[in-house]
């Protein structure tokens, strides 16, 4: 389903799972605005989160951020439950892609502000950063979840692009080829 401008859209650029409970809640006024929110319809909510709470929180307050994830992960899960009707529910959930090496590998070039931007942590611990293990661990949350609740949760790699070479480019976000594009 497509509304005008954004759609069903609720993502906020560069926020952290804290920001799910306010999505969510965006996610169910736009549903139910455009009078969606019936008993025979079904809902396909996707998610792609976690990397900013890695790249942005991870490094300085480890323990932490791992656990506030996935409280914030289970608290969303339960209330869209809520929200939507279990039965008539199902959440699409893309993984952390391994993206070990990439922000350090960004110094001395053009991407070395958006690398100190996004993704701080990595970047300043540059290879020290156990970036790989550390998102084995976020994405061990989403497969948690799942097993948690296999009738609602389906987990997905992220599409890389030449797994889409056939797709028309229009299709996906040319950023990372698993936001659908505004077309």
């Amino acid at each position: 389903l497509r509304r005008l401008e954004d759609g069903y859209n609720v993502a906020m650029s560069g926020s952290t799972s804290e920001a799910l409970s306010k999505q969510l809640d965006d996610l169910k006024s736009r549903v139910e605005q455009d009078g969606l929110l019936v008993q025979d319809n079904r809902i396909l909510v996707t998610l792609m989160i976690g990397a900013n709470d890695l790249c942005m929180w991870d490094c300085q307050r480890p323990k932490y951020q791992l656990n506030s994830f996935m409280t914030k992960m289970s608290e969303f899960i339960r209330v869209a439950i809520v929200y939507f009707g279990r039965s008539n529910l199902k959440i699409l959930i893309g993984e952390i892609p391994a993206l070990e090496g990439i922000p350090y590998r960004a110094a001395g070039t053009g991407m070395e502000a958006f690398a100190l931007l996004e993704c701080p942590c990595a970047y300043r611990n540059g290879p020290l950063y156990p970036f790989a293990s550390r998102i084995q661990e976020y994405n061990s949350v989403f497969h948690r979840l799942a097993s948690d609740y296999p009738e609602l949760i389906w987990i997905t790699g992220v599409l890389r692009e030449e797994a889409l070479k056939d797709w028309p480019a229009e299709m996906t976000s040319n950023l990372d080829r698993f936001h659908p594009s505004k077309w």
